[in-house]
């Protein structure tokens, strides 16, 4: 017996049943020996052609973690001190250094020698990664195509922040407020035209924004969704523009970017976003009735050239089963655009606006499609683009809506003899990959959920995660990285 879309077999066993399960799985019970042994397999979740996740690495080893019953408790075994964990994809991580699932937790890591080290931020891209090194303000980068080996960038100094931005490419913010970009093997270059010091830098797809000291927002690169939020349906930017729609009284102390969209925090707890719309994840909408009822001008998704005739190769393709949207006519309003299972869609928002929420937002994150706000009383609210389970609301569905999310309540015992009641954990931060989350509570928890095709949530199984489970317990963590398909935890020393 074998499987055509992961290459397992079930050689030299004799097959008495086999069970196929809906593109996660083979169960097969084979007869070696006079016994009976069941042998489980997974398969790629991703095998279908609308999907645009890559597919999943496939090993000749039975999986049978994700259909254990009994769950898996999260990693508190002992460190070296400064320990650094990391887990998801392999691609990035040298031999013997990825946290591989164990039946008890996960094991321990030293990814390329930086477990020690006084290591502040690591960055991933699409089989790149950064690593800052907060002691000598260092950049150190390394990809999957030379993982052995560390590569430590000689023209920059004073680095405060690194990113990886889109194509092999790292942008880097230093203390004086300067951001530099290279690639692979070129020399940092400064990015000229901004008008004032920068204090933060959030990273899309293909476009950048910029956080200044005052406050202010500007951005650069790809507009084609209206990412840049310069209000100018302008496909490109070369040089920074200051992003518009944002109040004079409100001051930004925040920033995140998805693929093609962005948040951005205001010290008064307020929010706004920017860019592509197209799963609802720059949260405009309360239900989905106001979802449904909203209709949008063809031209600000077709090209000039483009008309309803030849809408296949100019309607961005879905990354999810759901169908690419097709425009149909419609009495009332006869330039609309309607997805296969009737929503109206607006894809684009070329200027910051606020999302309604009336809540005090203190931590903010987005993944590829989906964005993710952390209350001041430590309550989740997901939206926007949720097939993977990053929405964390237990469904594998788009979001038509901000709303609370009903979580575990990140708790811990009042005390080591408390049989009930607990105190709320406090989230100290909150980080997304492309399609998983992960916050970091009181210091020393790491909870985790979201498209978990390489174990990038929850390491010990290959199923995406549709709720927030613990993945790291009762270490000292200093900060939470995620990106792309990756996780890392960086510890604190010791006191």
């Amino acid at each position: 017996v074998s499987t055509q879309s992961t290459g397992h077999s079930l050689m030299l066993s004799r097959v008495v049943k086999l069970s196929v399960g809906l593109g996660f799985g083979v169960f097969a019970l084979t007869s070696e020996n006079s016994s009976q042994v069941a042998k489980c397999f997974s398969l790629n979740p991703f095998a279908s052609s609308n999907s645009k996740a890559p597919e999943q690495e496939t090993s000749s080893t039975p999986v049978s973690a994700p259909f254990s019953s009994k769950p898996h408790a999260a990693f508190s075994a002992q460190l070296p001190d400064k320990a650094v964990l990391v887990w998801g994809k392999a691609d990035l991580f040298p031999q013997n250094s990825q946290v591989e699932a164990q039946p008890t937790g996960l094991t321990s890591p030293n990814l390329h020698g930086l477990t020690g080290k006084d290591v502040s931020k690591v960055a991933f891209g699409e089989s790149y990664a950064a690593a800052l090194l907060q002691r000598e303000k260092k950049v150190l980068t390394w990809s999957s195509k030379n993982v052995d080996s560390l590569k430590e960038i000689k023209n920059l100094r004073s680095v405060a922040d690194v990113k990886c931005g889109f194509g092999g490419s790292y942008i880097a913010l230093t203390e004086q407020g300067d951001v530099y970009t290279w690639k692979g093997e070129e020399n940092p270059v400064k990015i000229e035209g901004l008008p004032e010091r920068v204090a933060k830098i959030s990273v899309g797809k293909e476009h950048i924004v910029f956080l200044t000291k005052k406050g202010n927002l500007f951005s650069l690169g790809q507009n084609e969704k209206g990412q840049c939020g310069c209000g100018l349906k302008k496909k490109v930017f070369s040089t920074p523009c200051q992003v518009k729609g944002l109040e004079e009284k409100d001051k930004i102390v925040d920033i995140a970017s998805g693929e093609y969209h962005n948040l951005a925090l205001t010290d008064s707890g307020n929010l706004y976003s920017w860019g592509d719309d197209t799963y609802n994840q720059l949260g405009y909408f309360n239900d989905l009735k106001q979802f449904k009822n909203l209709a949008f001008p063809l031209d600000q998704l077709f090209s000039s050239s483009s008309s309803p005739s030849s809408t296949s190769s100019t309607i961005p393709p879905s990354p999810g089963p759901i169908p690419s949207p097709q425009p149909r006519a419609n009495k009332s309003s006869p330039s609309e655009l309607v997805t296969a299972s009737g929503y109206h869609v607006r894809p684009t928002q070329y200027r910051a606006k606020k999302v309604p929420l009336a809540d005090h937002i203190k931590l903010i994150a987005c993944g590829s499609q989906h964005s993710v706000a952390i209350n001041s009383q430590d309550e989740l609210y997901t939206w926007g683009n949720g097939l993977h389970g990053q929405l964390a609301d237990g469904q594998l569905r788009h979001s038509f809506g901000v709303k609370k999310v009903q979580t575990p309540p990140f708790s811990v015992p009042e005390n080591e003899n408390a049989v009930q009641g607990a105190k709320k954990g406090k989230i100290e931060q909150l980080s997304c990959g492309k399609f998983h989350c992960a916050v970091l509570v009181d210091g020393n928890q790491v909870w985790s959920w979201g498209g978990n095709q390489y174990g990038q949530a929850l390491p010990w199984k290959r199923v995406n995660q549709k709720q927030p489970a613990k993945v790291v317990e009762e270490r000292p963590v200093k900060s939470i990285h995620l990106g792309d398909y990756y996780s890392c935890v960086l510890e604190k020393g010791a006191k």
